[in-house]
């Protein structure tokens, strides 16, 4: 399946989730204060009697990010507390891919509409069986059984991989209707899940008693905790926690924990060449897992190129459909990768819809933020790192081309400039890091952000320089520079490339050329 980065499918993955991975293992858990205080709080509420402030509780984001980790955590905490002043606590775990949606031991198979009664069927099946019922309850009983007890014990639902209650709208509906809206109404029940994305709940009831937070990726500091539970060795610790973070995989929680589970099997002595190895492997059985989406697909899809636009996409912060149409094109259909072919190209009949299905994956998701669609960073970083390890000539090709590509953009003086123009810059100091490879990774020198810097002035001021620019020139050397400062605070990115200070002369000197436009 990893060579879907490459844009060759092979067969669909039994498994959505690498949840199972025994170096994924719960023990090895980092409790995360924003989360883990979150679910104490909800617990500690539910023994007193107090009311909840909210009563679902939805966890989403990126796949392999660690929410699956979160949510065995609340329930084994869960399960561990004594009896409070207003009872015990009982608590059910379901996942809705291996329980109601897709079958042990088969390949993935595509969630179907038609089949919303059999899947009711399972989830009640699977259900009962956890209250301990030898028949098959109607969610009618569940919930009156719920309520002439609720005084004596405190319910929490915990519902994983529940982003296939969007692949199956009826089915969401369902439960919704039957089990959620009526027991999110009191304060002694709790509906815990773990979802892709932000699902779409149509009872207000339940919207006003919800609450949906994102899971992201591993801080640097979470990740040297992790790496302590693995045993890594002190002296070792921090170099290893930065060629993770910064080579690897951006705080991608699953990714992380493979790697530094495989490095803690293999003993003290791993050699850089041991740790890519590593890396690559433990990267590709990560893709492996999560790539699986892919194949959730009712009738026929162009999986080639499926895997091709998303391939393309992990390379781009940020992009539009026309953007990704080109450069696909530009990656896989030129030889020496020259775009001026395809730049005014529009999309093929049959592009929308393959787009579409891309979406649905939720691998591309609409940032308002970026004003684009975005792959999640941490997936974006798993996908591109793994073609950088196996193929770094190809790496850096295609950053070279969304090079060029943002360089066209900005010579058409577009009223995207400042963002044309920050991504042009990304992907020249990205095309820069070449120079680096086989070494580990770190920022750019001074003479090469000098020598970016030069060239990135240049070509605004040739921008700025067009008709259509006059009298906006200030605006939009405003808007970069608050984009770049935006880039270092939040994403990142730009500021591991090029160095902090480095970014802080890129700044000054765009702020100069602003002068110069006064």
């Amino acid at each position: 399946m990893s060579t879907c980065v490459f844009g060759v499918p092979t067969e669909p993955p039994e498994r959505l989730a690498s949840s199972s991975s025994e170096d994924f293992d719960l023990s090895k858990a980092v409790w995360r204060p924003e989360f883990a205080d979150q679910i104490s709080n909800y617990i500690d509420r539910g023994l007193e009697g107090k009311p909840l402030p909210y009563s679902v509780l939805e966890y989403y984001g990126a796949p392999g990010v660690g929410k699956t980790w979160l949510l065995k955590r609340a329930e084994v905490e869960a399960k561990e507390r004594p009896r409070g002043k207003k009872g015990r606590i009982a608590v059910y775990f379901i996942d809705l891919e291996e329980s109601v949606f897709q079958k042990k031991g088969e390949r993935l198979t595509s969630p179907d509409e038609k089949r919303t009664g059999e899947y009711q069927e399972r989830f009640r099946k699977e259900l009962s069986g956890q209250l301990r019922s030898t028949e098959v309850l109607p969610l009618s009983q569940v919930v009156n059984q719920v309520g002439e007890t609720k005084d004596k014990i405190f319910y929490i639902f915990i519902l994983d991989t529940a982003e296939y209650l969007a692949y199956v709208p009826q089915f969401h509906r369902w439960l919704e209707r039957e089990l959620v809206l009526p027991l999110a109404r009191t304060d002694r029940v709790f509906f815990l899940l773990g979802s892709r994305y932000k699902l779409r709940w149509r009872e207000f009831s339940v919207r006003y008693r919800l609450q949906q937070k994102e899971v992201k990726g591993f801080t640097p500091d979470e990740i040297r905790s992790l790496a302590g539970k693995y045993g890594v060795d002190d002296r070792r610790r921090e170099e290893l926690v930065e060629r993770i973070y910064h080579d690897y995989t951006w705080g991608h929680a699953m990714a992380t924990a493979g790697i530094l589970g495989s490095v803690a099997k293999k003993g003290p002595q791993v050699s850089p060449s041991d740790l890519n190895e590593i890396a690559a492997k433990r990267l590709g059985d990560v893709i492996d897992g999560f790539m699986g989406s892919l194949f959730l697909f009712p009738g026929e899809v162009n999986m080639t190129q499926l895997c091709q636009y998303l391939s393309v996409g992990s390379i781009l912060r940020v992009f539009t459909e026309g953007t990704l149409f080109r450069l696909r094109k530009s990656f896989y259909e030129s030889q020496n990768g020259d775009i001026e072919n395809f730049l005014l190209e529009k999309p093929a009949p049959g592009f929308q819809d393959i787009f579409d299905n891309l979406r649905q994956t939720t691998l591309i998701t609409w940032s308002n933020e970026w004003g684009g669609y975005i792959v999640d960073q941490t997936t974006r970083y798993v996908l591109a790192s793994w073609l950088r390890l196996k193929n770094p000539e190809e790496f850096y090709r295609r950053h070279a081309i969304a090079k060029d590509y943002y360089g066209w953009q900005l010579d058409q003086a577009p009223l995207n400039l400042p963002r044309a123009a920050v991504e042009y810059l990304y992907h020249s100091a990205w095309y820069e890091m070449r120079m680096l490879e086989g070494k580990r990774l770190e920022p750019l020198g001074k003479e090469a952000v000098k020598d970016l810097q030069e060239d990135f002035i240049y070509k605004l001021r040739d921008a700025l320089r067009h008709p259509s620019m006059h009298w906006y020139e200030t605006d939009h050397l405003n808007a970069i520079d608050e984009l770049i400062k935006q880039d270092q605070e939040q994403d990142q990115e730009l500021g591991f490339l090029l160095s902090p200070n480095g970014v802080e002369n890129i700044r000054g000197a765009v702020q100069a050329l602003r002068e110069q436009f006064r």
